[in-house]
Formats: structure tokens, C-alpha cells, sequence
């Protein structure tokens, strides 16, 4: 299950954040003390090399540290020593009003040792629930047509889920899934990133340049009064847009020459999108 396979102690962790970064940047481990104080490491690596998760017998080797922290101080002595004490009991009443439940012990360890860590976990439950109880193929890499798996939810309630069918994805890069819940055929409509991930944001426009020509709504370009090379006067008509049933006629606020049309008929424009540069 997902929620087995994540749990890694902090120390493991920044080992294999140190391990990933070097691998994803094409560095031998033999070649990290060649590597200038100005590097990114990740912050687990930093904080571990900072001696902020405790110091092994014998200290950190101190040329590894001028590589990975730079100009930043290590700790001497144990992590916490000088720290003011914690109330834990009034750390728990301001927990559970925060989470709008009784706080756990593990709820208030986590948060008082590792707070940002804890927050961003309590986020994306928020968002996506329990995800730990989804069997960890299915969370990474989601079901294939056909594919049944069983999920439970508490104990004596189980739910079990087979995917049927996935649509074609729309124009807005939507997908319509169909499923069975406990025999029962649903459907529901999901975003494919993979699909919006392709699609090009438009180049916004400069408000403050005058030969910039910009959607001010979300619309669709129904004409396009002009071409590329064409010398054009202020306030002559560039472009048409339609939303609501409603049109909008884009001017041009400077004289010029058109250089590029960055839209065309059909497609659709968001507000501030860049239409027209003109030189």
C-alpha cells in the first residue's frame, strides 16, 4: 500500500534527495567537492549537512559542507538544545482547533518538529483525501479499462471500483471516465494534465506598450480585420472578438506596421492575451 512505501525517515530522505539531484544534474559522486558553493542543493541536504538532524560520531566532513552550505553556519552541538520549551498541551488545544479535530500524538509530533511538512501533508489531504489507502500502482499510474481494484475505506466498508471506459479528451483537455462502483455504473468528467500540458500558453501583453494589441476578455476571435505587413493607423480596427453572444472590437492605440498575428479565426483568447504587435 502507498502509505507503507513512504514512510523514510528525514535522514534517508535527504540521502536520497542528495542521490536524485547528483544523478539529474549528471554528477559522479567523486566530482561533488568540485562543485562551486553557489550550487542548489535541495534544503533536506542543506539541513541535514547543517547538522539541524544531529551530527554522526566524528562530525560531518568538513569539505562536503563548504560545498553544500556555502556560507551558511553549521549548527555545533545537539539540534534544539538552546530552543525555548514547547507547551505541548497548549500546542495541542491550538492543533486541534486549526484542524477542526481532535488532534493526534503523531498530529502534534509532526507539526511541531517538521510544521511546513506537516501543513503541506494536511493541504493535499484536504484536497485529494486518504490517498494511502489506494493500492500503490493505482496511485501512480492510475487503472487500465477492464481493471478492478478494492479499497478500504474503514473497516467493514469496502469499495470496489472498475474502470470501463475512458473518453477522448475534450477541447478543453477534459475526459469522461466510466466505472462501476459496488456493480454500479457511474460516470464522471476529469482534466488529463497531459493534454493541457501540451497546449501553448499565449504570450500575455505589455500594458504599458502601445504597439501591443490585447484581448481585455476571455473570448473567441470571430475576424481578423489586418495582415502581417500591413501599415495600419491609430485606432484602426485589428480584430473582432465574441463572448456571450456580445462582440468586441479590438482598435490599434499606436500607428504602425503590423509585425505579427499571434491568433486566427476560431481560436480562443483569454484577457490580456497578446492579439497583434505592431512595430
Amino acid at each position: 500500500m502507498l502509505g507503507d512505501i513512504v514512510k523514510v525517515t528525514p535522514s534517508s530522505k535527504s540521502v536520497g534527495d542528495l542521490a536524485i539531484f547528483l544523478i539529474t544534474k549528471g554528477v559522479k559522486p567523486e566530482d561533488l567537492l568540485n562543485l562551486p558553493p553557489e550550487t542548489g542543493f535541495p534544503e533536506s541536504v542543506i539541513d541535514l549537512l547543517s547538522g539541524n538532524l544531529g551530527q554522526p560520531k566524528g562530525g560531518w566532513p568538513k569539505a562536503i559542507q563548504k560545498v553544500i552550505l556555502g556560507k551558511r553556519k553549521a549548527l555545533r552541538g545537539r539540534p534544539g538544545a538552546s530552543a525555548p520549551k514547547i507547551d505541548l498541551k497548549k500546542e495541542a488545544t491550538a492543533l486541534t482547533k486549526k484542524l477542526g479535530r481532535k488532534a493526534s500524538q503523531d498530529d502534534l509530533f509532526s507539526s511541531v518538529m517538521y510544521p511546513k511538512v506537516f501543513e503541506d501533508f494536511q493541504n493535499f489531504r484536504s484536497l485529494y483525501g486518504d490517498v494511502s489507502v489506494l493500492p500503490t500502482t493505482a496511485y501512480f499510474h492510475g487503472l487500465e479499462p477492464g481493471e478492478e481494484i478494492a479499497i478500504k475505506i474503514e473497516e467493514g466498508k469496502t469499495l470496489f471500483i472498475k474502470l470501463l471506459h475512458i473518453g477522448d479528451p475534450d477541447e478543453k483537455g477534459e475526459r469522461t471516465l466510466s466505472f462501476e462502483l459496488n456493480g454500479k455504473a457511474r460516470s464522471t468528467i476529469v482534466q488529463d494534465k497531459s493534454v493541457k500540458a501540451e497546449t501553448r500558453a499565449r504570450e500575455k501583453a505589455d500594458p504599458a506598450n502601445p504597439k501591443h494589441v490585447a484581448a481585455p476578455i476571455p473570448a473567441m476571435v470571430s475576424s481578423i480585420s489586418t495582415s502581417v505587413g500591413k501599415t495600419i493607423a491609430k485606432g484602426e480596427k485589428i480584430a473582432v472578438l465574441e463572448a456571450m453572444k456580445m462582440q468586441t472590437t479590438l482598435y490599434a492605440s499606436a500607428t504602425g506596421t503590423v509585425d505579427e498575428l499571434l491568433v486566427k479565426v476560431g481560436d480562443s483568447v483569454e484577457s490580456k492575451d497578446l492579439i497583434a504587435r505592431l512595430r
